[in-house]
């Protein structure tokens, strides 16, 4: 694959998912099940979504809203109440595989990195030992912003 910046962005995008899974296996029962910042769920619904995110392509996300009224927020609260019975084990084991996908169309790039730094750090908040740089939050958003990928 010759070297492009959309390369770049799913690299970045791969790395992220691989470390936001690294420090989902340091967390304990309580950081587990501790409240997110997204209304109604706590950390573990945070990493079902996150599953989603990795497997999501335009057909399934089509299909998806269809089933869900057109409905972003419906969709994900559906995806995420299915997998609420599941242990940690479970949910860790489904995002590490497919935290390697990456289906999205190069213009949504961006927004792949977007979604797994912003969840990423919500679920980092729980722990300390989590790389909260601020340089790279910015490189992030920078990469993010710029037109094209």
């Amino acid at each position: 694959m010759p070297h492009t910046a959309n390369t770049d962005i799913r690299q970045l995008v791969t790395a992220q998912r691989n470390r936001l899974g690294d420090l989902v296996e340091t967390l304990d029962d309580a950081a587990w099940n501790r409240l997110s910042l997204c209304a109604g769920w706590r950390v573990r619904d945070v990493v079902a979504h996150c599953t989603q995110s990795n497997v999501a392509t335009p057909w399934r996300l089509t299909a998806e809203l269809i089933t869900s009224g057109f409905s972003l927020t419906a969709r994900n609260e559906r995806w995420v109440a299915a997998r609420r019975q599941h242990d940690r084990s479970t949910v860790l084991t489904e995002y590490r595989a497919t935290a390697d996908q990456l289906a999205v169309p190069a213009a949504e790039l961006p927004y792949a990195l977007v979604e797994v730094v912003i969840h990423g750090y919500d679920i980092a908040r729980c722990a300390p030992a989590f790389d909260q740089d601020p340089s790279r939050r910015r490189n992030t958003a920078e990469t993010a912003a710029t037109p094209g990928g």
